[in-house]
């Protein structure tokens, strides 16, 4: 007699919220100050288990001072909804938009495991898209044949006046990718 057993694996899934806020130049420290207080209030109710807020973290590009990110992860839909509709969450979105050069950009991720899925809702600056480019709703039927983005330009590029330079203009006046002609 053999006695076999299934042994049910689980793992482990949750949401991920990113933010993308761009202050205005002169509003810089306004908008870090409202995004402090925001990530205090957020990372107290974290510390409650029953909050299902996992994570909460705010921070500054390194080369935008004036482009902030939210990383926030929950442990489900409903839990990151109770959170982001909560009077606290709406109020900030609310007060914080007259700071700002344009509306908030959001993406939602799957989180399984450890690992981040691909973008699965995204929106606003940095993160233009959504239900109207997929479905057509837009008025484009949901194809288009036009080119939709810019050219990349692989010349040098100057961060600020006096800023560093990269880019492929310095790399070879001569260079050529591998299906180039000479």
């Amino acid at each position: 007699m053999s006695i076999s057993a299934a042994i049910k694996r689980s793992s482990e899934k949750h949401v991920v919220c990113h933010k993308t806020l761009v202050a205005k130049q002169d509003q810089v420290a306004k908008v870090a100050e409202m995004c402090k207080d925001i990530l205090d209030f957020s990372q107290g109710k974290a510390t409650h288990r029953s909050a299902g807020i996992l994570e909460f973290k705010v921070s500054v590009d390194q080369y935008e001072p004036n482009v902030f990110y939210f990383w926030e992860r929950y442990d489900g839909n409903a839990t990151m909804g109770r959170h982001n509709t909560g009077p606290e969450i709406r109020a900030f979105m609310e007060n914080i938009q007259p700071y700002l050069e344009g509306p908030v950009g959001m993406a939602l991720y799957e989180w399984q495991d450890g690992k981040i899925g691909n973008v699965c809702v995204q929106g606003g600056p940095k993160g233009e898209g959504g239900l109207d480019d997929a479905t057509g709703a837009g008025g484009s039927g949901g194809a288009s044949h036009k080119q939709t983005s810019a050219t990349l330009d692989l010349g040098d590029v100057q961060r600020g006046e006096h800023g560093d330079t990269f880019g492929m203009g310095s790399a070879s006046e001569g260079f050529k990718f591998p299906w180039q002609k000479d």
